[in-house]
C-alpha cells in the first residue's frame, strides 16, 4: 500500500495482519529490517597472497577503514592499508565508501638492524642503526636502506679502509639482520737500526699496506740491510750493537728471516763477541744465536704481540768492519 503526504509518498506491506512502513535500501525479515547492499557497497581486503580474501559490507559515507579484524602475518607487523600494491610505509588514513566497490591491500613491515663490528679494533665503538622493510598483500617487498656509518673504532697501527658492506658514506639495501665488519689497512712500519762505532743511526722502510692480513704472506727483500761499524785504527775493535723498533705480530705464528754475520770478524769470538737475537713486547728471547754463520731460521712468534731484533758483533782488524747483513724477513702462520 502507498499513502501519499503533500507531495511525498510512503510505502506499507502489510505483514502478518499488520501495515509496515517500508525503509528505503532495506528488507524486512525474521521481523526486522535488514540493510541491502548494492556491489558498490563491497569491500574487498586482500591480506596476503594465497589467503582468502576477506569481504564486507560498508554504509555509503561510512569508513573502509575501521574493520572487525587485524591482518596478520608471520614475522611482520601490520601498518595499515593501500588501495595499490605498492610496498611502502605510507598507508591510507581515509576511505570513504562511495558508490563503487574498493580493494584494499594490506600492509606490514619488519624491523632490520645494522650492528657494527671493530673486527679486532683496540678501542671504540659504533652504535647500530633500524629501519623497516615493507610487504604489500599482492606480493610486493621493499627491503630496508641504510647509509653507513662512518667509523668510531681505531685500532693500533692501523688506518679503518670502510665496511665489509660498502664504504662508508654509501648506500645499502639490506633484508635481514646485518653486522657489518671494519676493514683495516695497517700503518707502513719503519725499522730503524740503531748502532754504536764509527757509524751513523741508519733508517730502513718496511712497509705494507696490510699488516695484519697481508704479512702473513709479505717478504721484505733487499740485497741486504746491515748493522756495522767500522774499526778506525790498526788492530783495533770495531763493534756494533744494533736494536729495531717493533713490529706488530699480533694473530701471526712464525717468522721466517735470513741474516749472516759478515765482514773481516763478524761474530769473532777473539773480541767481545756477537750475539743477534728475536726478543717480544713483553720481553722474552723467542731466538738467540752467537758466533754464528749465515742461515735462515724459522721462529715462533705466536706468544708475541710484537717483536724487535737486537744484538751486537765486533771484529779486530786495521779497518775492518763489523756487521750483520739481513737479507729477508716474512711473517706468516
Amino acid at each position: 500500500m502507498i499513502s501519499f503526504s503533500g507531495n511525498k509518498a510512503k510505502a506499507f506491506a502489510c505483514i502478518n495482519g499488520k501495515n509496515v512502513k517500508l525503509k528505503k535500501g532495506y528488507i524486512y525479515e525474521n521481523g526486522a529490517f535488514r540493510k541491502l547492499y548494492s556491489a558498490g557497497n563491497i569491500v574487498t581486503y586482500i591480506i596476503d597472497v594465497g589467503v582468502q580474501p576477506v569481504t564486507a559490507e560498508v554504509d555509503e559515507g561510512t569508513s573502509c577503514l575501521a574493520t572487525s579484524f587485524k591482518p596478520t602475518k608471520n614475522g611482520w607487523d601490520f601498518v595499515g592499508w593501500r588501495k595499490d600494491g605498492a610496498a611502502t610505509g605510507s598507508v591510507e588514513t581515509n576511505v570513504i565508501m562511495g558508490d563503487a566497490p574498493i580493494t584494499l591491500y594490506a600492509v606490514y613491515q619488519q624491523k632490520v638492524t645494522l650492528s657494527y663490528n671493530g673486527n679486532s679494533a683496540t678501542s671504540g665503538s659504533t652504535s647500530s642503526q633500524s629501519n623497516y622493510r615493507y610487504y604489500n598483500a599482492a606480493g610486493n617487498v621493499l627491503d630496508a636502506n641504510f647509509v653507513l656509518k662512518q667509523s668510531g673504532f681505531a685500532k693500533t697501527n692501523y688506518t679503518f679502509s670502510g665496511w665489509d658492506i660498502g664504504a662508508a658514506g654509501s648506500y645499502v639495501t639490506l633484508s635481514e639482520n646485518t653486522v657489518a665488519y671494519a676493514q683495516w689497512v695497517g700503518v707502513p712500519y719503519t725499522w730503524v737500526n740503531n748502532w754504536v762505532g764509527s757509524g751513523a743511526p741508519l733508517s730502513i722502510n718496511v712497509t705494507t699496506d696490510k699488516w695484519h692480513e697481508d704479512l702473513q704472506s709479505y717478504t721484505y727483500t733487499t740485497n741486504r740491510f746491515q748493522f756495522n761499524s767500522e774499526s778506525p785504527d790498526e788492530q783495533s775493535e770495531s763493534y756494533c750493537t744494533f736494536s729495531t723498533n717493533a713490529v706488530d705480530t699480533r694473530g701471526l705464528k712464525k717468522m721466517t728471516i735470513c741474516f749472516s754475520p759478515n765482514g773481516d770478524g763478524g761474530f769473532y769470538p777473539g773480541t767481545s763477541g756477537g750475539e743477534f737475537k728475536v726478543i717480544s713486547n713483553t720481553g722474552e728471547i723467542l731466538y738467540s744465536v752467537t758466533n754464528h754463520i749465515m742461515s735462515t731460521v724459522i721462529i715462533d712468534v705466536s706468544r708475541a704481540n710484537s717483536i724487535y731484533i737486537a744484538g751486537h758483533c765486533g771484529c779486530w782488524a786495521y779497518h775492518g768492519n763489523a756487521y750483520v747483513n739481513v737479507y729477508s724477513i716474512s711473517f706468516g702462520n
